[in-house]
């Protein structure tokens, strides 16, 4: 564990204990004579979490509000401006729980109201996002087979993404780290987190890489400039895509480039986020039905 990674260890064990302390204290606030003295036993805790040598030069600002008697349990520097980061799931959890039930289950569904005909489809095919963050290709597969159970063996019309579940908003405004895996990119149809895994391994002295795409998908072209020397530097981006025609399929170019040491046993790995998270999902769809045996023309 490295010294990034046991800081931020300590600051999630600290608001873990924050949370335990102030939900004792204020318990007690409701049920306890002497509250006041446990208003100062909680103080004086959460002080000496603050103090030590783990949280030094951190910037903390806290404010602690009481429910029930809207009375300030604690603060301290509570008008200093902060990225809640992470912080701010507590929120969205909370309000998840509340307003969907602890049994709300995600759903991502196929329509259609074409006619089907003999197995063959004559119309549209929607995959409709409810907004799973955890969609996989595997359950797209899934999806895929009960089409094909249903006695659908050709599509004849297009495969259309429906993402109107959540709001066209797609980045979230106060946040800057949009190239890491985790500022992916909002929408009701996602996949893989809506980022794709690239997994790059080393081939002969001067020759290019061998990249492997997951999730598998022919939204993604590879342009590989990447070369196998004797250091690691690779990074990976998307390029700008010409204006396609109608009559072509939406794609997104992944220009892989850099330098991979021969020496790289298990390659490297790379998270890279897409720009269309929704065409991604429905690419992948389309990709699935295929490999059921579901013609798309």
């Amino acid at each position: 564990m490295n010294m990034k990674q046991q800081f931020y260890k300590i600051v999630r064990i600290f608001f873990l204990s924050l949370v335990i302390l102030t939900s004792i204290v204020i318990a007690d606030l409701n049920c306890n004579t002497a509250a006041e003295d446990s208003l100062q036993r909680l103080r004086k805790k959460i002080d000496a979490i603050l103090n030590t040598s783990a949280l030094k030069g951190a910037s903390v600002g806290i404010q602690i509000v009481s429910l029930d008697s809207k009375q300030i349990v604690y603060e301290h520097n509570p008008e200093l401006i902060l990225n809640p980061a992470s912080n701010t799931k507590l929120v969205s959890s909370a309000t998840a729980l509340v307003r969907l039930s602890p049994q709300y289950q995600f759903r991502t569904s196929a329509h259609t109201d074409a006619r089907l005909k003999d197995g063959v489809l004559e119309g549209h095919l929607y995959l409709k996002g409810g907004g799973d963050p955890g969609l996989t290709y595997q359950d797209l597969l899934a999806l895929a087979q009960d089409v094909y159970y249903a006695g659908v063996r050709t599509v004849t019309g297009d495969i259309v993404g429906d993402d109107t579940f959540f709001d066209d908003e797609r980045e979230f405004s106060g946040w800057h780290d949009f190239d890491r895996a985790y500022s992916g990119k909002i929408s009701a149809l996602s996949l893989g987190e809506n980022s794709v895994h690239l997994i790059i391994k080393p081939s002969r002295s001067g020759a290019a890489p061998e990249i492997i795409l997951n999730p598998p998908t022919s939204y993604i072209r590879i342009t590989n400039k990447a070369v196998t020397l004797s250091s690691n530097s690779i990074y990976a981006s998307f390029a700008k895509n010409q204006p396609s025609s109608d009559d072509e399929p939406a794609t997104e170019t992944l220009v892989v480039q850099g330098k991979i040491s021969q020496k790289s046993q298990y390659g490297l790995s790379a998270y890279v986020n897409v720009n269309n998270p929704s065409l991604l999902a429905t690419t992948a769809f389309q990709d699935a039905l295929r490999q059921v045996g579901i013609t798309v023309k």
